[in-house]
């Protein structure tokens, strides 16, 4: 990546009170080139900012992408953002696959979205932990292991953190 588009990051929990959107909206959002919001529980969770956001944006010709906080499409949100579906969708999948090389790519392909310049790869699906075992001549290397049958109903514990980017706790 190049130079990655200047940025300018928001916590959702800082604009809960309508007040502050509006002041966010005056004084950031409505002199940025693109705002993209990852909004985690949709439109009912921000109801007021989605919709102010959607209204002042468009009237001030900014683009705006809504998109949801996990990898489960939200027609609202899509139907509230006002980029073309290919770009909503190229920039969701980066958010959805994870990992450092689809970070970098979101971010280019945001700048790309500003610059009218070559848009990146699309988004690489990660694979899952312990999905790969190394192999030596067709075999597994990888030994079964035992089950402690005292901790494997406490494994729910630490999936909180799956998707931690823009995590409100």
């Amino acid at each position: 990546m190049d130079a990655p588009p200047t940025l300018r990051l928001v916590n959702l929990t800082h604009l809960q009170h309508p007040m502050s959107v509006d002041l966010h909206l005056d004084a950031t959002a409505t002199r940025s080139r693109l705002v993209i919001a990852r909004v985690l529980g949709g439109t009912g969770y921000w109801r007021y900012g989605v919709e102010q956001y959607s209204a002042r944006l468009h009237a001030a010709g900014v683009p705006l992408v809504l998109l949801p906080g996990d990898d489960k499409p939200d027609a609202e949100l899509r139907a509230l953002s006002t980029v073309a579906d290919e770009d909503y969708d190229a920039l969701w999948a980066y958010l959805v696959e994870g990992g450092p090389q689809n970070s970098a790519n979101f971010l280019t392909y945001a700048g790309a979205l500003l610059s009218g310049g070559e848009k990146p790869a699309p988004a690489a699906p990660l694979t899952a932990p312990g999905s790969v075992a190394r192999r030596r001549g067709g075999q597994s290397l990888r030994r079964p292991r035992a089950v402690d049958r005292r901790r494997a109903g406490r494994s729910h514990r630490l999936l909180p953190l799956v998707q931690g980017a823009g995590s409100s706790r």
